[in-house]
């Protein structure tokens, strides 16, 4: 028990860092440490309450870059698409969801990647049907496979949001997004004990990791924010495959 709080802690702590430079991929980087330390079901429920808290700081250091109306149009469109996502998986196995998912997103970000030099192709035409079917893919990708981040890093990516602005909106979009799993995880009594001390072995970890990025935050250029987002891509890709095959 001791080692895997150990292992808890500083998952967490590597994904403050990740988190507050980024936007996002932080729990996705946790997840990653954690999972042969510690069971699935512990980690997702603690992925989902210090995922939530972790997204303050965004909106806090980030508030003024905060464009509402993209959060609310990402937020709503996400609604239906959770609702598919669930669907989806009464009708196709976990693991071709997984699958398909994971191979589009790395060929996406491989494509990109290899085509798209500094300026990553042509930019995508930022319209509110643009918004409501990203916010519709990360609520899709979120009730089908539990990763929701990727669809909005490629909208950050192919539209070319400000840097500042991105940050703010992923963590205003991520903590509504979350509540709403929290308290189901609350209501249905998923959050046991052992469960309770890893959330609080990995909190303080957050706290710190979110302190220590905060310098490199506030130096991020935007052509390398734009290239860790196709990255985030690419590695939420591959946790997709690496769960079809070997969880």
């Amino acid at each position: 028990m001791t080692l895997s709080l150990a292992v808890t802690f500083v998952a967490w702590l590597l994904a403050g860092i990740i988190g507050i430079v980024t936007g996002m991929g932080g729990p996705l980087l946790s997840l990653t440490i954690m999972f042969f330390f510690v069971d699935l079901q512990t980690i997702i429920v603690t992925a989902c309450v210090v995922g939530f808290f972790s997204s303050l700081p965004l909106v806090w250091r980030f508030w003024r870059s905060i464009d509402w109306r993209r959060n609310w149009l990402l937020f709503f469109g996400s609604l239906p698409g959770v609702l598919a996502g669930v669907m989806a998986l009464k009708l196709v196995p976990i693991f071709w969801m997984e699958l398909a998912i994971g191979v589009l997103l790395v060929a996406f970000s491989v494509w990109q990647a290899w085509a798209g030099g500094k300026g990553g192709g042509p930019a995508l035409k930022e319209t509110n049907a643009v918004l409501l079917a990203c916010g519709a893919a990360s609520g899709f990708f979120s009730g089908a496979v539990g990763l929701g981040g990727p669809p909005v890093a490629v909208c950050a990516y192919k539209c070319r949001w400000d840097k500042d602005m991105a940050r703010g909106l992923f963590g205003s979009f991520f903590a509504l997004s979350l509540v709403a799993a929290v308290v189901l995880d609350i209501g249905h009594g998923l959050i046991t004990p052992d469960a309770w001390k890893h959330i609080f072995a990995a909190m303080p970890g957050m706290v710190l990791g979110t302190l220590a990025g905060l310098p490199l935050a506030a130096r991020l250029p935007q052509e390398l924010f734009r290239r860790l987002m196709l990255l985030v891509v690419f590695c939420g890709g591959l946790s997709l495959l690496f769960k079809a095959f070997f969880m």
